[in-house]
């Protein structure tokens, strides 16, 4: 990318869009990632390094019950259309 930084730690929807750029050594998941084809987790690589990151959605400790179906609902609709499920996966972002 920049050239000014030797080496990083950052998550995998953050290295899809950069992996021609990149020499991606590894990802810390249990399983090989369809995003990062031929990239090999570190087990296979034997170091024993499994590691996630879990995105939740946050709202104010007042948000009434409707408010929050609301907010939630289009999280999971786009996520049942084809071209948003490639979409999201040129992002980095599985669906599950």
């Amino acid at each position: 990318m920049g050239g000014h930084v030797a080496m990083g730690i950052i998550n995998l929807s953050e290295v899809v869009n950069f992996r021609d750029e990149l020499n991606v050594l590894g990802i810390a998941t249990n399983e090989r990632s369809e995003l990062l084809e031929g990239v090999p987790t570190f087990t296979e690589q034997g170091y024993d390094l499994v590691n996630g990151s879990l995105r939740g959605f946050i709202a104010p400790p007042a948000c009434r019950k409707r408010s929050r179906q609301v907010l939630l609902v289009p999280s999971r609709r786009p996520m049942r259309i084809q071209n948003s499920k490639r979409l999201c996966s040129n992002l980095g972002i599985l669906s599950v």
